[in-house]
């Protein structure tokens, strides 16, 4: 089962899967590459001032390095992982975000193949026109 934010904030201490594998530009580098992988919730409560309430911070301790992931990327988007109950669920939506990832860098190369060889087809006319 896919679990949301909701889910996760009262989930602290419970074991899930995550992955995520995204990037905002192809002709740049990834934004999250996080292969499907066993963790530890934590969430992190926060005050606010006032009446005011800050969402919870919900990090994933890694149950092998001891290290942590943050649930949101570091992007102006803020794209949230994917987290799962079930290892193959988790294995079956990380496959389907390697797929979308292969059609898009797909359509990426296809359209620079098309800018570039139209330039190379207008400077091939250029060399044509300066050896007369």
């Amino acid at each position: 089962m896919k679990l949301t934010r909701e889910g996760l904030e009262r989930s602290d201490g419970r074991e899930v899967w995550i992955c995520d594998y995204h990037f905002r530009d192809p002709s740049k580098k990834l934004t999250r590459a996080i292969k499907p992988q066993k963790v530890l919730v934590r969430v992190q409560r926060r005050e606010g001032f006032g009446s005011y309430t800050l969402r919870p911070t919900i990090l994933f301790a890694t149950l092998k390095e001891g290290s942590t992931i943050s649930f949101e990327d570091n992007t102006c988007e803020s794209k949230e992982l994917s987290v799962f109950t079930d290892e193959l669920e988790c294995r079956q939506e990380f496959t389907r975000q390697l797929r979308k990832a292969c059609q898009e860098l797909q359509t990426w190369r296809n359209s620079v193949n098309t800018i570039v060889t139209s330039t190379i087809v207008k400077f091939e006319a250029l060399i044509v026109q300066e050896g007369r």
